[in-house]
């Protein structure tokens, strides 16, 4: 689970580095000094106003990688929810789950490999772990082995 989350996590990390920051236009308002001397300034904005300032006015939009575990419903749905779910059919759903499953099978298999590589450069040996590293190791062993088998059940 937690390896999940930490996939999430450099995904969301990932997406955002492709984000725009905003620009800050009221650094030198007035010279910095005092309070802004714009009455209205901070009431709604039509976006008339705001286009003849020269800005666009911008929607809030989700990441791709927010639109599709929305669109799975995988964080916040049960799996009834998720079936009855008619933004897109069964078809639909088994394959863009598919997709997602390839994609952080790809980002496991890269963090495995770099960490196999750095423990062998390194000479890390397995009594170096902690404790609860060697059981974490156990119970991902368990678990890849019970997901293969339902992948069997799923690719048949």
């Amino acid at each position: 689970m937690a390896l999940e989350k930490d996939i999430d996590k450099a995904i969301s990390r990932l997406l955002e580095l492709n984000d725009i920051e905003e620009a800050n236009v009221t650094a030198n308002l007035d010279g910095g000094e005092g309070p802004v001397k714009t009455p209205g300034a901070f009431g709604d904005i039509d976006d008339d106003t705001t286009e003849q300032a020269g800005y666009k006015k911008v929607t809030e939009t989700k990441s791709t990688y927010a639109k599709m575990m929305n669109q799975l419903h995988i964080n916040e749905a049960s799996y009834k929810e998720y079936k009855r779910d008619d933004s897109m059919n069964s078809k639909q759903k088994v394959n863009n789950a598919i997709k997602e499953i390839n994609r952080k099978l790809f980002d496991i298999e890269k963090l495995v490999n770099q960490n196999v590589k750095l423990k062998q450069e390194m000479g890390v040996d397995n009594g170096q772990y902690w404790k609860s590293t060697k059981a974490r190791l156990g119970k991902i062993s368990e678990r890849i082995l019970k997901v293969a088998h339902k992948f069997r059940d799923l690719s048949a």
